[in-house]
């Protein structure tokens, strides 16, 4: 009966305790995300070679896609923010600062 009152993550406190006062059962072993769903490379890549070729398109087509160049050439300019970032990250956490991502070592 205890538990039943403490339904909603809301009524839970840090610690596993609930704010009326009962104990909450919390699970000790959470699976681990396999590494291929964690690594943001592929995602950069690919979306980097999409508005490559977006791009390419869109040049190449002249006068027609005047208005989208634009468009494509900051989606490669938010490609490479992106990758940027994600390699500051990656550098900071192979030398273990402290506010580093964890898990992009690799």
């Amino acid at each position: 009966m205890a538990l039943s009152q403490c339904r909603t993550i809301r009524d839970t406190l840090g610690g596993g305790v609930c704010s009326r006062g009962y104990a909450v059962r919390v699970p000790q072993n959470v699976p681990r995300i396999p590494p291929r769903f964690t690594d943001p490379r592929p995602v950069l890549a690919v979306g980097s070679a999409l508005w490559l070729l977006a791009t390419i398109v869109v040049v190449a087509s002249g006068d027609r896609w005047e208005s989208a160049r634009p468009i494509c050439l900051m989606g490669l300019a938010v490609g490479l923010l992106g990758y940027t970032i994600f390699a500051i990250q990656r550098r900071g956490a192979r030398r273990g600062d402290k506010g580093a991502q964890t898990g992009l070592q690799p």
